[in-house]
């Protein structure tokens, strides 16, 4: 009886796990998207990366940010959170002043770091231990 019942809490932990790995990628893939889409948007015209446009994007990958990042403090470290947040408020401030040389390497920076974020996440044996 001892044995279904550890097989049962091993189930559990491990369904839990699968499911936070599976939400966790959603939503790296989720922010890439969007910042790529607004990278794009950038480089297409660079004498005007505050359009209408370009805004409605921003805002869109802030409030997914915003929701996204209290889960993140449950699994990730919080220095590359706060990096990563900082970066964001960054991007997002030099694109409403339209100021392209600073929002070009803030979104390079904000991809990078979800990537590594993403990598950080995965399961591997030296994040394990």
């Amino acid at each position: 009886m001892k044995w279904i019942y550890a097989g049962l809490a091993a189930l559990i932990i491990l369904g839990g796990g699968l499911t936070e790995l599976w939400y966790f990628n959603k939503q790296f893939s989720a922010l890439e998207n969007e910042a790529r889409a607004i990278y794009a948007a950038m480089e297409t015209d660079t004498e005007h990366i505050d359009s209408a446009q370009n805004i409605v994007a921003l805002d869109s990958f802030m409030d997914r940010w915003r929701r996204a990042e209290n889960n993140f403090q449950l699994g990730l470290s919080q220095l590359v959170i706060n990096d990563l947040s900082y970066r964001i408020v960054s991007m997002d401030a030099h694109i409403r002043k339209n100021n392209y040389e600073v929002a070009h390497a803030d979104t390079l920076i904000v991809l990078d770091n979800l990537k590594l974020m993403e990598r950080l996440y995965q399961p591997r044996f030296r994040n394990m231990f």
